[in-house]
């Protein structure tokens, strides 16, 4: 894939697409946790990958329209039962298929604030993995 605009980004949470209230996002993608596996006669520290993790931190310009950020995030703060959230990058274009695609089944949302920056009002909010949830890459079908 070569180098792509953001504006070719899809993100659509809760069956609501969010990206044009979407300033920025970082940390698209799965961390995984580092196990300790060195034993006493290993000359070098071993590990293996543990759990994963996902928390994606977004910020928006503040939308309190119908299906816009505010009124599709802000009643999911803190729920545990949260919604499917799917991402989808397209190649120097609209994504279509083939193109890379970040699905989380259950991604939760939290700690949203809502906050006034001169005569702008932002918000932010962290997307994070909840319980049974599934979290890959894969392409646009």
């Amino acid at each position: 894939m070569a180098k792509t605009h953001s504006r070719y980004v899809t993100f659509v949470y809760n069956s609501q697409s969010l990206e044009c209230d979407l300033t920025s996002v970082s940390g698209i993608g799965v961390n995984y946790e580092s196990v300790d596996t060195t034993a006493l006669c290993n000359a070098m520290m071993e590990s293996i990958a543990g759990r994963g993790t996902v928390s994606i931190g977004v910020a928006a310009k503040y939308n309190n329209a119908t299906n816009r950020s505010h009124k599709v995030i802000e009643p999911l703060n803190g729920s545990n039962t949260g919604s499917t959230l799917v991402i989808e990058i397209g190649d120097n274009a609209a994504p279509t298929t083939g193109d890379a695609s970040f699905t989380v089944t259950t991604c939760v949302v939290r700690d949203y604030t809502a906050s006034a920056d001169g005569g702008d009002m932002k918000s932010a909010w962290t997307w994070t993995i909840g319980e049974g949830s599934t979290a890959v890459w894969g392409t646009v079908a």
